[in-house]
Protein backbone atom coordinates (compact mmCIF):
# COMPACT_ATOMS: atom_id res chain seq x y z
CA UNK A 1 0.00 0.00 0.00
CA UNK A 2 1.43 3.63 -0.88
CA UNK A 3 -0.26 6.51 1.04
CA UNK A 4 0.69 9.60 -0.27
CA UNK A 5 -0.07 12.99 1.63
CA UNK A 6 -1.83 15.40 0.15
CA UNK A 7 -4.48 18.08 1.40
CA UNK A 8 -8.08 19.03 1.05
CA UNK A 9 -6.71 22.42 -0.88
CA UNK A 10 -6.21 19.76 -4.24
CA UNK A 11 -10.09 20.59 -4.67
CA UNK A 12 -10.28 24.24 -3.66
CA UNK A 13 -9.80 27.25 -5.50
CA UNK A 14 -8.30 29.46 -3.39
CA UNK A 15 -7.26 33.27 -3.77
CA UNK A 16 -3.46 33.46 -3.41
CA UNK A 17 -2.98 29.67 -3.46
CA UNK A 18 -2.80 28.66 -7.33
CA UNK A 19 0.76 26.92 -6.19
CA UNK A 20 -0.08 25.27 -3.56
CA UNK A 21 -3.39 24.08 -4.36
CA UNK A 22 -2.07 22.45 -8.12
CA UNK A 23 0.38 20.65 -6.49
CA UNK A 24 -2.23 19.51 -4.23
CA UNK A 25 -4.27 18.10 -7.19
CA UNK A 26 -0.88 16.79 -8.74
CA UNK A 27 -0.82 14.32 -5.95
CA UNK A 28 -4.04 12.53 -6.49
CA UNK A 29 -2.97 12.45 -10.14
CA UNK A 30 0.02 10.85 -8.91
CA UNK A 31 -1.93 8.41 -6.65
CA UNK A 32 -4.37 7.38 -9.04
CA UNK A 33 -1.90 6.78 -11.89
CA UNK A 34 0.63 4.85 -9.37
CA UNK A 35 -2.51 2.80 -8.68
CA UNK A 36 -3.18 2.00 -12.40
CA UNK A 37 0.30 0.73 -12.81
CA UNK A 38 0.88 -1.06 -9.83
CA UNK A 39 -2.47 -2.71 -9.26
CA UNK A 40 -2.06 -5.63 -11.32
CA UNK A 41 0.97 -6.16 -8.92
CA UNK A 42 -1.60 -6.02 -5.78
CA UNK A 43 0.22 -2.53 -4.54
CA UNK A 44 -3.07 0.06 -3.99
CA UNK A 45 -2.43 3.45 -3.56
CA UNK A 46 -4.46 5.51 -2.03
CA UNK A 47 -3.93 9.80 -1.36
CA UNK A 48 -5.12 10.43 2.41
CA UNK A 49 -5.85 14.47 1.78
CA UNK A 50 -6.06 16.54 5.16
CA UNK A 51 -7.41 19.87 6.02
CA UNK A 52 -6.71 22.24 8.53
CA UNK A 53 -4.72 19.49 11.33
CA UNK A 54 -3.34 21.65 14.38
CA UNK A 55 0.54 20.78 14.56
CA UNK A 56 3.88 22.24 16.03
CA UNK A 57 3.46 24.60 13.30
CA UNK A 58 0.27 26.27 13.38
CA UNK A 59 -0.92 25.82 17.29
CA UNK A 60 -0.21 29.21 18.19
CA UNK A 61 -2.06 30.62 15.29
CA UNK A 62 -5.23 27.77 15.55
CA UNK A 63 -4.71 28.70 19.34
CA UNK A 64 -5.37 32.20 18.51
CA UNK A 65 -9.11 34.14 18.61
CA UNK A 66 -8.46 34.71 15.42
CA UNK A 67 -7.14 31.22 13.81
CA UNK A 68 -9.68 29.71 16.19
CA UNK A 69 -13.04 31.72 14.65
CA UNK A 70 -11.63 30.92 10.83
CA UNK A 71 -11.62 27.56 11.29
CA UNK A 72 -14.88 26.99 12.96
CA UNK A 73 -16.43 29.21 10.37
CA UNK A 74 -15.06 26.60 8.09
CA UNK A 75 -15.73 23.65 9.61
CA UNK A 76 -19.40 22.13 10.75
CA UNK A 77 -17.10 20.28 13.79
CA UNK A 78 -15.60 23.85 14.86
CA UNK A 79 -12.32 22.84 14.88
CA UNK A 80 -8.62 21.92 13.26
CA UNK A 81 -8.22 18.54 12.89
CA UNK A 82 -5.43 16.41 14.88
CA UNK A 83 -2.01 14.70 13.86
CA UNK A 84 -3.50 11.21 15.94
CA UNK A 85 -6.41 11.59 13.34
CA UNK A 86 -4.97 11.00 10.34
CA UNK A 87 -2.60 8.48 11.65
CA UNK A 88 -5.29 6.26 12.31
CA UNK A 89 -6.87 6.44 8.76
CA UNK A 90 -2.97 6.03 7.96
CA UNK A 91 -2.31 3.37 9.97
CA UNK A 92 -5.60 1.44 8.76
CA UNK A 93 -4.66 2.02 5.42
CA UNK A 94 -1.42 0.53 5.71
CA UNK A 95 -3.25 -2.71 8.34
CA UNK A 96 -4.37 -3.71 5.14
CA UNK A 97 -7.94 -3.45 6.34
CA UNK A 98 -9.22 -1.64 3.02
CA UNK A 99 -7.88 -3.93 0.44
CA UNK A 100 -10.67 -2.39 -2.31
CA UNK A 101 -9.43 1.00 -1.93
CA UNK A 102 -7.39 2.00 -4.73
CA UNK A 103 -6.53 5.57 -6.78
CA UNK A 104 -8.72 7.68 -4.31
CA UNK A 105 -8.49 10.32 -2.62
CA UNK A 106 -10.09 10.12 0.90
CA UNK A 107 -10.28 14.10 2.72
CA UNK A 108 -10.15 14.07 6.17
CA UNK A 109 -10.78 17.56 6.68
CA UNK A 110 -13.65 18.10 9.10
CA UNK A 111 -15.87 19.33 6.29
CA UNK A 112 -13.67 21.94 5.57
CA UNK A 113 -13.71 21.53 1.71
CA UNK A 114 -17.67 21.24 1.39
CA UNK A 115 -18.24 24.26 4.29
CA UNK A 116 -16.31 26.95 2.15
Amino acid sequence: MIVNIGSFFERLGAKQSTAHCASKAAVGAITRCLAAEWGRYGVSAVNVAPGYIETDINTDYLSSPEGRAQVSARSFLNRPGRVDEIAALVGTLVSGKVPFLAGETVFVDGSHGISL
